[in-house]
């Protein structure tokens, strides 16, 4: 009998990077044919080969349908490019003010993009993870030694305190002879 793999076994995804309040997170997507209306949303998470965004439940668009997508990702220049639609899902908003927001989330993949925009992507989103891995790197640092200094305060005080009274010892044995 053979068992089933959850999906992201089977379908490796590529990294998202969560969109953060200091980058751009505006979207202007637009259905195929041109000549139909433009809307624009926030932008969830953005990776190489897509992103997640919110959409009112009115304007949603259809499971594999194309859109037009024009973003900023991290640390590079505007991109327009062709996008199909891959998921769609109920999605909830907390406001900053408490204020809850029912929408949905959609999932899209992008397709024909071309090379320069996709190390436009790739670069962005590169820099961004080195950046929140250093932050990481240092926040763990911190907490490390303020757990350091809370529970083992009192060895590192008489170890500090021992080795000072041993060197001022040696220092007045030398100068005593």
């Amino acid at each position: 009998m053979m068992t089933q793999q959850p999906l992201d076994k089977a379908y490796p995804r590529s990294p998202r990077y969560v969109l953060q309040l200091k980058d751009k997170k505006i979207l202007r997507y637009a259905p195929i044919p041109r000549g139909t209306r433009s809307f624009f949303t926030d932008v969830i998470n953005l990776s190489e080969t897509g992103m997640a965004f919110t959409v009112p439940f009115l304007d949603t668009p259809q499971k594999n349908e194309i859109i037009m997508v024009e973003f900023t990702p991290p640390n590079s220049q505007s991109i327009a490019c062709y996008a199909q639609v891959k998921r769609v899902q109920s999605y909830r908003i907390i406001e900053p003010d408490f204020y809850e927001k029912n929408c949905k989330l959609v999932a899209v993949e992008f397709t024909n993009l071309l090379p320069e925009q996709s190390t436009m992507i790739r670069n962005g989103l590169s820099l961004e993870f080195k950046k929140t891995n250093q932050s990481f790197q240092r926040q763990q640092q911190k907490l490390k030694l303020l757990w350091l200094w809370k529970f083992k305060r009192k060895q590192i005080l008489w170890t500090s305190g021992s080795i000072f009274l041993g060197f001022s010892a040696a220092i007045g044995l030398l100068l005593w002879a």
